[in-house]
């Protein structure tokens, strides 16, 4: 967290302080979506894999 001099902040600068924040953060959460989706695709491909593996394995026991 940043340290803030004891200025008064403008309303207007403070309005630009808070967007800029607030684009900064909208693009964190795009990329945080991004990176869930590709978890979530993993999982389903494991989770193929795993179901592959057992219906294989299974299948095959005497």
């Amino acid at each position: 967290m940043e340290i803030r001099q004891k200025q008064k902040e403008t309303p207007e600068a403070k309005i630009a302080r808070l967007e800029a924040e607030k684009s900064q953060l909208v693009g964190e959460v795009s990329q945080l979506k991004a990176e869930k989706a590709t978890l979530e695709a993993q999982v389903v491909q494991v989770n193929a894999d795993l179901m592959g593996f057992m219906e294989y394995y299974f299948g095959n026991q005497p």
